[in-house]
């Protein structure tokens, strides 16, 4: 009887090995193809169009949306509280040339914040700055399966839920541990004509 029992959880213990080791190896199959995509995406990337949004959940701005286009190194940003365009910011990269443009159409006097040429990294998983992250979102998914949602995987690490879509491999979604969003993005490449990222014409 004694004998039998170890051999049953012998038995056990073989198929969860099984399992976790299909789990991986499926995680990690899922992880570089993200990786590989996101990689060929970088590859060339001079003209692309991002949008942001943060639901902010304040008695005045319930969204703050960020637009921003790039072409060649030139720069347009648009920021939205709700569907109230709040400023524009408009950057040529190649001369360090800027200007803001307030709600009114007027200069800006609010000093120009250039981080935003960065934002994209946000959408590309590939991007992410910490280290080791291919690791440790697989430790994270060592035993869960990474799931897929409505044409996105869902990935936990660190208390976040970030959903990339099965197709682009790109990052739509971002939630916290309670599941609420708390970013949201579209980013495209190649849809940026030289009209959309024209320099714009204050009043003033």
């Amino acid at each position: 009887m004694k004998k039998k029992v170890i051999i049953g959880i012998f038995i056990i213990l073989i198929i969860l090995v099984i399992l976790i080791a299909v789990n991986l190896i499926r995680n990690y199959s899922i992880l570089k193809e993200i990786q590989e995509s996101n990689q060929d995406f970088l590859a060339d990337l001079n003209n692309y169009s991002l949008t942001e949004k943060i639901p902010f959940g304040s008695e005045n701005v319930n969204l703050v949306t960020e637009e921003i286009l790039m072409k060649d190194n030139i720069y347009l940003e648009k920021i939205y509280f709700d569907d109230t365009l709040h400023l524009t910011v408009w950057f040529d990269k190649n001369t360090g040339e800027t200007i803001s443009v307030d709600e009114e159409g007027n200069l800006s006097s609010t000093d120009i914040n250039l981080d935003f040429v960065s934002t994209y990294e946000f959408a590309i998983l590939d991007s992410y700055s910490e280290e080791n992250y291919f690791s440790k979102i697989m430790m994270s998914h060592i035993i869960s399966p990474i799931l897929l949602e409505d044409n996105c995987y869902v990935i936990n690490h660190n208390n976040y839920e970030t959903k990339i879509n099965k197709d682009t491999k790109l990052i739509e979604e971002c939630c916290d541990e309670n599941g609420k969003v708390i970013y949201q993005y579209e980013l495209e490449k190649n849809t940026v004509t030289d009209d959309m990222v024209a320099k714009p014409n204050p009043l003033d």
